[in-house]
């Protein structure tokens, strides 16, 4: 989520730029956890070998699904969400997962390296940063522009900051998986 700004050359203000990004960020969640769910209904159930792996991904559905819960908790409660379109806001990522949950649901098969080498690349591109290097220092600009004060500043920062350090998690995660079927 790079792109603070919807239009080149129109500044939106910092309070505007969190709402957005903080809903963008919960819909994100909701779409990652869906995508992991959906590959793992199109994975063949009678292949054992296939266990860890759906373990795995499933644990990371259900993060993810805590992520936006944790967001969407927040975000309420400090009246920081304000829908805005996602795809211009988060670009190339956003569209990949629409298109590989597309695919999912039309009920293309998608062997287990290619699924997690294009979701590894997802998670790169949006994990771990969007929330480290976007969202946590607006927090803090909103905290002196006045649309979050001090103290849930901190709050926020905190849930975020779980968040940034699980995201860490779910690209080892998904590594992990990639040497297991690289092998």
């Amino acid at each position: 989520m790079s792109i603070p700004y919807p239009t080149p050359g129109v500044h939106m203000d910092v309070c505007t730029t969190i709402r957005r990004n903080l809903y963008c960020s919960y819909m994100l969640e909701q779409m990652v956890a869906n995508l992991f769910t959906a590959y793992i209904d199109s994975i063949d159930g009678s292949n054992n070998g296939l266990g860890v792996a759906k373990i795995v991904l499933s644990v990371l559905a259900i993060e993810s699904k805590n992520h936006a819960t944790y967001i969407d908790l927040m975000a309420r409660h400090y009246n920081l969400f304000d829908e805005a379109e996602c795809t211009q806001l988060i670009g190339r990522p956003w569209t990949s997962m629409q298109e590989l949950l597309s695919e999912l649901s039309e009920g293309r098969k998608m062997n287990l390296k290619e699924f997690i080498e294009k979701q590894a690349w997802i998670e790169r591109a949006v994990g771990e940063e969007t929330y480290h290097k976007l969202l946590l220092p607006l927090i803090n600009e909103g905290v002196g522009m006045g649309c979050i004060d001090k103290i849930n500043a901190s709050v926020i920062e905190s849930i975020l900051s779980k968040i940034a350090s699980d995201e860490v998690w779910h690209e080892k995660l998904l590594q992990l998986l990639l040497n297991m079927v690289s092998n």
